[in-house]
């Protein structure tokens, strides 16, 4: 599986009318960052929760982490469709996703099942998160190639088979498991005070690499033209 560049990052696909996005890896100190700080404080808000910084910002831990990696799908008008992010981290237990679930009953069903290593790497998925051109048609699109060109940039740092774990409400983890995307449950309830169940669950992406039986990890591994 050849790897691209997510630094040098990757140009809208050429003569490719279903997929009219492109995917960049975001900086700080740049519009598209600002404005995806702006669509991440947006969907905390919309959520309820509050950030331990304060409801003036989404700024958190992983922001300030130099292994932080954020991702913004753009169409062809470079409006944001969708975004994520992803932090490797040593141990599940000291990710942010755990700390989400703190105080719930979701900690203790992730224990029982046993299946997470608290001494192996995991890659925190965070901020999967709508922007302003977001559509539930195109969501086809952009959250598959959100997920190929993020292993992509796993592999690009060394880890080729990584762990991802997430905290999910279910109707997203229900959307993926329709789409195909193999995701392993490890723990369900509700968190921060949500209406919404969530979902504590964990993924290896580069089974998209090994099936693509799916039109979402079709989707997923098809690389831009660089």
């Amino acid at each position: 599986m050849t790897m691209s560049n997510l630094d040098a990052l990757v140009q809208p696909e050429r003569g490719d009318v279903l997929a009219p996005y492109h995917t960049v890896k975001l900086r700080q100190g740049t519009k598209r960052f600002d404005d995806w700080m702006q669509a991440r404080h947006g969907f905390v808000l919309e959520k309820g929760w509050t950030p331990k910084t304060g409801i003036d910002d989404d700024v958190d831990l992983y922001d300030g982490n130099s292994e932080t990696a954020q991702f913004g799908v753009y169409n062809q008008a470079d409006q944001l469709t969708h975004g994520m992010r992803l932090t490797p981290i040593q141990g599940f237990e000291h990710t942010l996703s755990w700390e989400m679930i703190e105080n719930s009953s979701i900690q203790g069903q992730v224990q029982e099942a046993g299946l997470l290593n608290p001494s192996h790497q995991v890659w925190d998925l965070t901020r999967l998160v709508p922007g302003e051109a977001a559509s539930r048609e195109g969501s086809y699109e952009t959250i598959p190639k959100l997920f190929g060109d993020g292993l992509r940039y796993c592999a690009s740092q060394g880890d080729e088979d990584p762990q991802w774990i997430f905290v999910l409400d279910k109707f997203m983890s229900l959307w993926l498991q329709r789409q195909g995307v193999d995701i392993v449950k490890l723990g369900e309830g509700k968190v921060n005070g949500d209406a919404v169940v969530s979902t504590f669950g964990s993924f290896r992406p580069a089974a998209l690499a090994m099936d693509l039986t799916s039109d979402f990890a079709r989707r997923a591994m098809k690389e831009d033209d660089l």
